[in-house]
């Protein structure tokens, strides 16, 4: 391997490492605040709560839910749906992606469990968004408070029993919405491009 083609093997690593969630911004952020409302239970009704994008657009890899069981249940696991649908005037509309199928752990209390997308997901510039999730077996619930604090939240909505509700009328539910910052992105799309470049001069 040449010294060229080292470094940009080293610049790509760089740029994936880059875009590692603990570097990324957010689109929506309240998990550092207290839950101090009664949960949704998620299998009485789907449960969904909007975010926008504002003036960027963004990729989506990732969706973060404080998670608790039910009241009456000591520990709970079952199948719990995650999804992005669009916006459909203040309520949730057609389902854009499938982010998760299934909660496999078991939950103690409250726990922030992260849903992994198979594939980034573009989101686009202006644009609100809801996340839903639906299960009719589990007894988990997903917190909520009615704080506005948080990246994202004010101005964003709930949407419950058929119902929205502005933040903080019956919520805002509790989630992070991490999204690679753009530069990172473009980084990492640069050390792609440079590594290829290199192939196709050895050809």
């Amino acid at each position: 391997m040449t010294n060229t083609r080292i470094a940009l093997a080293l610049g790509l690593l760089i740029g994936i490492g880059a875009v590692h969630p603990a570097s990324a911004g957010a689109l929506y952020d309240n998990l550092g605040i207290e839950a101090t409302t009664t949960p949704e239970v998620i299998s009485a009704d789907p449960l969904y709560a909007s975010f926008s994008t504002g003036a960027s657009s963004a990729v989506l890899t990732e969706v973060d839910l404080l998670l608790d069981v039910a009241q009456y249940a000591k520990s709970g696991t079952g199948l719990v749906t995650i999804g992005l649908y669009a916006d459909a005037t203040l309520a949730p509309g057609a389902l854009l992606t499938t982010i998760a199928n299934q909660v496999s752990e078991t939950v103690s209390g409250s726990t922030v469990v992260d849903f992994f997308l198979s594939s980034g997901y573009d989101l686009t510039a202006d644009t609100r968004y809801w996340i839903g999730v639906t299960s009719s077996t589990t007894s988990l619930n997903w917190d909520w408070n009615q704080n506005t604090g948080g990246t994202g939240v004010a101005g964003e909505y709930s949407y419950s029993d058929g119902v929205a509700y502005d933040n903080p009328g019956n919520g805002p539910f509790e989630m992070r919405i991490p999204v690679p910052e753009p530069a990172t992105l473009a980084l990492l799309g640069a050390g792609l491009a440079g590594l290829t470049m290199s192939r196709r001069r050895r050809i």
